[in-house]
């Protein structure tokens, strides 16, 4: 960990999911039974334990939809209740009576919005556009308003990620105008070959990662993944615990499992993880040379 300690902890919940994306990269997971599920009871220990290391942002990323778990939003309820900030990936699809009690913990939503062609969203997400395109409607009028100053920062509650494909790489634009006139911030994201995107790589990117990506950049918000050009700021600062309590080294190189919070507690994993990965404080990708990108 840095001077700050471990500021951020990703939890990833039940590997359940109503997208099924061409590029997800554990679609092998989705579905499938947990063999150990952690239980309520042992998600709290772990944020106890990690609020104590310094915690202050618990994320639920997108390793299937994490809002289809129940103990998802009790989770964010008692992260709130311990001053605790929280950032959920949704695919968007959700349940609108969650809205209400996700806005009243202060919680961020980063959502899918690879596109507003309904043909083209389709065909990436795997969902039917209406209902996303009515979701996303209850989801900015429950969010309307909440945006903030505290101190000299400006705190967003909504933002959107956008992977572009060479299916989607002419509706980006759209996407950044609905965006910026309803206050959210845009990610725009290119593509590792892992998971599903490596058994799609030619229909998705083929050989136009270049282009891809300077599409990517053109928007400001741009992601890379670590996988590609070799750098990572997050795990410098904070872990990630899956649905059987292991440690991953990152999410996308998700076979390196680096111990479990039942035999060990969150300071001891830290120590292994970086034992095992000592340039992990210089943003040293533990994955990049384990998975083969374009330009790995």
């Amino acid at each position: 960990m840095g001077e700050e300690g471990l500021t951020f902890l990703s939890l990833e919940m039940a590997p359940r999911c109503n997208a099924r994306c061409l590029y997800c990269f554990s679609a092998h997971e989705l579905g499938l039974r947990p063999r150990d599920a952690l239980s309520l009871a042992e998600y709290k220990r772990v944020i106890h334990e990690a609020v104590a290391l310094g915690l202050r942002t618990v994320v639920y990323p997108g390793v299937g939809e994490p809002l289809l778990d129940a103990k998802t939003l009790s989770l964010i309820e008692f992260c709130a209740g311990l001053g605790i900030a929280t950032v959920v990936y949704t695919c968007g699809v959700i349940d609108e009576k969650v809205l209400p009690r996700l806005r009243a913990c202060g919680t961020s939503m980063i959502i899918k919005m690879d596109s507003l062609c309904p043909q083209h969203y389709e065909r990436l997400v795997g969902l039917p556009f209406g209902p996303f395109a009515n979701s996303l409607s209850l989801i900015l009028a429950a969010y309307r308003g909440s945006s903030e100053h505290v101190g000299s920062f400006h705190i967003t509650r909504l933002a959107a990620n956008t992977v572009v494909t060479r299916v989607n790489k002419n509706d980006i634009t759209p996407v950044a105008q609905l965006c910026r006139k309803n206050g959210i911030i845009h990610f725009v994201e290119t593509l590792s070959r892992a998971g599903a995107a490596a058994d799609h790589w030619d229909k998705l990117v083929g050989k136009e990662y270049a282009e891809l990506r300077e599409i990517a950049e053109s928007y400001g918000h741009w992601v890379s993944s670590a996988t590609i050009d070799g750098r990572c700021g997050l795990y410098a600062h904070g872990i990630t615990i899956d649905v059987n309590g292991d440690l991953l080294a990152c999410p996308t190189a998700r076979w390196i499992r680096l111990g479990n919070i039942c035999d060990h507690s969150i300071a001891e994993l830290i120590a292994i993880r970086n034992d095992a990965f000592p340039n992990i404080a210089e943003h040293y990708c533990a994955a990049r040379e384990l998975t083969v990108g374009p330009e790995a």
